[in-house]
């Protein structure tokens, strides 16, 4: 039997919304930017991170610009980062004239903090930490170094929106988080989005500022953009918001499920990260494992034939795509991992069979092998 499970499907929470949201109200009060929705926006977002400032912009790629512009760095300063994730987080370092320091990884996916320290020099000016997939890293670590040598702390919250560390929401240990809102994230919209979490007032008006064009009431006395969030995705996730702990609570019981099948799984050939113990704070974008022994290829052509989707996120470390040559280094773990990593089906509403097929498929490909 062929079930044809996508990576991601998201007409469950789009049938969700488009029941529940009042598109032609909306539509008929005229306001599409800025104005009422975002307000409501920043004002939910704000309150439910439990953070002083938050403001809303085009999407997390810009998020993560908006914020390394608004620390005044110097040219060339540099920011330590990780090599696995999107492309989005080294570019925003480059953008802003800044120098990415790649830092390896450990077996959760995640920047090692125990090599962070190695990578600081004189110039460095922040560490740009990434949760990547929806998995925390150790940010109170991250906040001790950060604050032994005077950097600033920066998360990549895109795809752990709700993740937290001992019960408490990540944003608690960072200087500034930026999320992403685009469609398949944990809340996202119907297209793209982004926020940024801060706890400072100066950096809080410059990015206010740089969001609309650097414009200040009636001057304009920065070179910024057009940085804004839709009010048609602010009114959007307005609602998502209303029922995202249904959907947290969801993810993390698929979490739970995924993680016990895996532990049934030779680790030989197929192993996920160490993440058991985190249960109570993941917050699951994605679920990626690692498929051994140079077998991925196969493992993925193997599901493909029964209808199951799977992708790689993220096939090489940033340093080794050519707009990075000047920044390469050769990082043993990312190196791995990156030949390992594949993402699984794992998305809000799949369904009970859906996921004992997906379970079934992996145990007859490890059998065989």
């Amino acid at each position: 039997m062929n079930h044809n499970i996508p990576l991601i499907d998201l007409s469950h929470i789009n049938d969700i919304v488009i029941k529940n949201l009042d598109f032609k109200g909306f539509l008929q009060k005229n306001s599409f930017i800025m104005g009422e929705e975002v307000d409501k926006f920043e004002k939910n977002m704000k309150n439910y991170l439990q953070e002083p400032y938050f403001l809303s912009v085009s999407s997390g790629t810009d998020a993560l610009y908006l914020i390394l512009n608004s620390l005044n760095a110097k040219k060339g300063d540099e920011v330590i980062t990780t090599a696995l994730t999107f492309i989005a987080t080294s570019e925003a370092i480059v953008k802003n004239g800044l120098n990415p320091v790649f830092c390896d990884i450990d077996d959760n996916f995640l920047m090692n903090v125990e090599l962070v320290e190695r990578c600081i020099t004189d110039t460095t000016v922040a560490i740009l930490n990434v949760d990547l997939f929806g998995i925390p890293n150790n940010l109170k670590k991250l906040k001790e170094i950060s604050d032994k040598y005077d950097l600033v702390l920066i998360n990549d919250s895109a795809q752990s929106f709700g993740a937290k560390i001992d019960g408490e929401l990540t944003t608690k240990y960072a200087d500034f988080s930026a999320f992403s809102f685009f469609p398949t994230k944990n809340i996202g919209g119907f297209g793209d989005g982004g926020g940024v979490s801060l706890k400072n007032s100066e950096n809080f008006k410059k990015i206010e500022s740089l969001r609309v064009h650097g414009k200040n009431f009636s001057d304009y006395n920065l070179i910024g953009g057009n940085y804004r969030l839709d009010s048609f995705q602010a009114f959007v996730l307005n609602y998502k918001i209303s029922f995202f702990e249904g959907v947290w609570s969801f993810k993390r019981s698929l979490t739970d499920k995924y993680l016990k099948f895996f532990q049934t799984i030779d680790k030989n050939i197929i192993s996920t990260p160490d993440i058991s113990e985190k249960i109570d704070d993941l917050s699951l974008s994605l679920f990626s494992i690692r498929v051994k022994n140079g077998k991925r290829e196969q493992f993925q052509k193997y599901l493909n034939n029964l209808g199951i989707e799977s992708r790689v996120y993220y096939e090489k470390p940033l340093y080794s795509y050519s707009i990075f040559d000047k920044f390469h280094k050769n990082l043993e773990n990312s190196e791995k991992i990156c030949s390992e990593i594949v993402s699984i089906p794992f998305f809000y509403g799949i369904t009970e069979s859906q996921i004992s097929y997906l379970f079934q498929s992996i145990t007859k490909f490890v059998n065989e092998q």
